[in-house]
């Protein structure tokens, strides 16, 4: 088992660093920081495949609180209002649960892992080691924008 999430935590670093990676964080301590503080609020991009906007600053239950998704079509942007959805749906969650699901293949358990029968401790350790190594990010990002 520790193998497992040491494996996990691996895979997760490597996806926040290749994040952060990205020319607007790139010797950038204030947009990491930024990006992080949104990140984990709880409609934030770490859990939602469409979260809130990082501007949005209503709390749930205001009727202002909403994602706003533009749709282009035909010259004309339309701007659709929505809660956040696809909880668990985020690219780093996709990614790393998806390389892990590979191993699930052929398996023997019942009912069958998958979408409407998630692993359900996968995703608690892919959503703990991504907290503790973001927040490494947030505590270090001076430090890693400028190393030296």
């Amino acid at each position: 088992m520790n193998t497992k999430k040491s494996k996990i935590a691996s895979e997760v670093l490597a996806e926040v660093k290749a994040f952060f990676k990205q020319a607007e964080y790139k010797k950038s301590a204030t947009n990491i920081t930024a990006y992080c503080q949104w990140a984990f609020k709880t409609d934030g991009p770490t859990y939602y495949e469409t979260p809130t906007p990082m501007d949005c600053v209503v709390k749930r239950g205001h009727p202002h609180y909403v994602v706003c998704i533009s749709i282009k079509l035909l010259k004309c942007i339309y701007l659709m209002f929505q809660k956040p959805r696809g909880l668990l749906r985020s690219e780093i969650i996709i990614s790393v649960a998806s390389h892990f699901m590979r191993h699930t293949s052929g398996s023997a358990i019942e009912p069958n892992i998958d979408a409407a029968n998630p692993p359900k401790a996968l995703y608690a350790l892919i959503l703990l080691a991504v907290r503790s190594e973001s927040v490494y990010m947030l505590i270090h990002a001076h430090d890693v924008c400028f190393p030296f």
